[in-house]
């Protein structure tokens, strides 16, 4: 029964979790990863290494994959991996990855968790946060009607595009300074 309700947990996790042991090899992943991080990919991907699944850009410097090149030394990945079973305790991280997506490098930036499960597994889980830090850069908004420019070049609302990027629902009110401007009772 215990083991239902975990599975169920792991499965509706609204981020990408994996369990893996101390090299990162991957043995178990939740449905948010398949859908949103290894896509149609996500064939036979039991025990092969998190930065080879998640196509790191650094496995594919070395023959020998994830871990095997110089770069893999300082993978906010896999030291999350190896701190977590040396020290037993909660690593979270916001950080980015390089990762491959057909011919071009991109960055995503993300949210990492790893906690010790057991001697020898390890729960990791990845947010993307890509999204979010997108809305601190500069974005184009009329002077005038306060509309933004979206990277379509379509004017819309702030209330649309700030809610398409981060579920945020809006509801309006009246600040106390329009509220004068707008009600005031004539004399």
């Amino acid at each position: 029964m215990k083991t239902d309700i975990f599975k169920k947990i792991f499965q509706s996790m609204p981020m990408s979790a994996f369990v893996v042991d101390k090299d990162a090899r991957i043995f178990a992943y939740n449905k948010h990863a398949e859908r949103n991080l290894l896509g149609k990919s996500a064939y036979k991907i039991i025990r092969k290494r998190c930065g080879d699944v998640l196509l790191c850009v650094n496995s594919f410097n070395t023959k020998r994959g994830c871990g095997g090149s110089e770069e893999c030394k300082s993978c906010v990945l896999r030291n999350s991996v190896k701190k977590t079973f040396s020290a037993g305790s909660v690593f979270r991280k916001a950080t980015a990855l390089e990762l491959k997506h057909g011919r071009k490098k991109v960055n995503v930036s993300i949210v990492l968790s790893a906690v010790k499960l057991n001697r020898s597994r390890a729960l990791v889980m990845i947010e993307d946060i890509t999204e979010l830090l997108q809305l601190r850069e500069l974005i184009p908004i009329c002077a005038n009607c306060k509309k933004i420019r979206n990277d379509s070049e379509v004017w819309e609302r702030i209330e649309t595009y700030i809610g398409e990027r981060t579920g945020v629902d809006f509801t309006h009110s009246i600040c106390p300074d329009c509220q004068k401007k707008l009600y005031q009772e004539e004399k």
